[in-house]
């Protein structure tokens, strides 16, 4: 009863269910279907940019020179969140990983509740102090994914050693207050931290190397299209192809370029 009181003190209910979805294209073998499929991707950019705008989607990126997308949905229920999938143009042609994940406020009430500590009061939680909100996307600007584990332990190490690469773990919720981090998620169950941010290569690396547990990490850095960039990057591919563009491929098709909070 005791264990059951102290968990249940830390459970907290989120505002939204959060997806971190990568979707990921199915190898084209000639050139008709790299066009047939990049023609595909001009409608799921279109399709991800309205999710954007109605609140579904939190961002929406492309990588450099990965055939790959990368979403965070912000749904109410697994049935919304399927039915938005498969609605996307994507969807037919990609294989979709999807990856629930929770905020740091989520696991910072459990780290601080497993070691027994209080780095961050309850009551600055309780006031939102680990809430940075959701910031709109700039189109024209650029971004970096820095995906961040801590590996398995190995059973060798004492758990005094284990607890301490927990604790800075804790510590390193902090580097959150940074004014270019753009999105930081923690998938379920893992030990790993899916990082946004807006700002070039050198800048994301000395946030990232900064924090307290960067020792402990191995950190994987992907460049970033917005849905903008990558609607334009692939009409030239298109265009390189020697394919005729209709009048809604050629031209961006959304004047407003930010997603409401």
């Amino acid at each position: 009863m005791t264990d059951e009181i102290c968990i249940n003190s830390v459970l907290k209910s989120p505002k939204k269910m959060r997806f971190f979805v990568k979707l990921v294209e199915r190898e084209c073998h000639d050139t008709q279907e790299r066009v047939a499929l990049l023609r595909h991707r001009l409608k799921a950019i279109r399709y991800q940019y309205q999710l954007m705008e109605q609140q579904k989607i939190h961002y929406a990126f492309y990588p450099i020179n990965k055939a790959e997308a990368y979403l965070l949905y912000m749904i109410d229920s697994l049935e919304d969140l399927d039915l938005l999938l498969k609605r996307d143009p994507y969807f037919p042609h990609t294989r979709a990983d999807v990856i629930p994940v929770v905020n740091t406020e989520a696991l910072v009430r459990e780290a601080q509740d497993y070691l027994g500590v209080e780095h961050f009061s309850q009551a600055d939680i309780d006031q939102g102090v680990l809430d940075y909100g959701v910031q709109p996307v700039d189109q024209e600007a650029d971004y970096l994914l820095a995906i961040k584990e801590v590996p398995p332990f190995s059973p060798l190490l004492s758990e005094e050693e284990q607890n301490d690469v927990h604790y800075r773990t804790i510590l390193a919720q902090e580097g959150h207050f940074s004014q270019i981090e753009f999105s930081d998620e923690n998938p379920v169950g893992m030990q790993v931290g899916i990082t946004v941010v807006k700002g070039p290569l050198d800048e994301t690396k000395a946030l990232v190397e900064s924090c307290p547990v960067f020792p402990d990490t191995m950190v994987e850095y992907t460049h970033l299209m917005t849905l903008k960039q990558a609607w334009k990057y692939t009409v030239e591919e298109l265009a390189k192809l020697r394919r005729p563009l209709t009048t809604d491929e050629a031209k961006w098709p959304f004047e407003a370029v930010t997603t409401a909070n």
